[in-house]
């Protein structure tokens, strides 16, 4: 079917002009139909300054909560160092109590030995 039509340029030029036409055309009726869409009113579309000012306001309001939280959980956080420090300091004690403790036993070992080594020589 296609085989026996013949298509030269004027064909060519025409259908394409013709669909050119279409599509602009129908692109022009797709927003003539659009515009009659109800248009949201400016308030939802745009800011106000009165609404920069509002939020402005509550922003600086939870930044300056935000603070007060963050130099509380500070406070409580040196705190709980200065606690820790204390029971490092605590534990770190009993350890050289305890190494002290071991080092006298080893001594008095060292001393027993000797003596019953020279006590078995004799």
């Amino acid at each position: 079917m296609f085989a026996q039509m013949s298509f030269d340029a004027t064909h060519l030029a025409a259908f394409a002009a013709i669909l050119f036409f279409l599509v602009g055309g129908s692109n022009q009726v797709l927003k003539f139909i659009g515009s009659f869409k109800e248009q949201p009113p400016p308030a939802a579309t745009y800011v106000t300054k009165e609404f920069c000012a509002v939020s402005h306001e509550a922003t600086v309001a939870r930044v300056d909560k935000l603070e007060r939280e963050f130099f509380a959980l500070r406070g409580q956080m040196e705190d709980m160092r200065i606690d820790l420090a204390a029971i490092i300091s605590t534990e770190v004690g009993k350890v050289h109590s305890r190494t002290d403790d071991v080092l006298a036993a080893v001594s008095e070992l060292r001393g027993e030995l000797k003596r019953m080594h020279t006590s078995g020589n004799n």
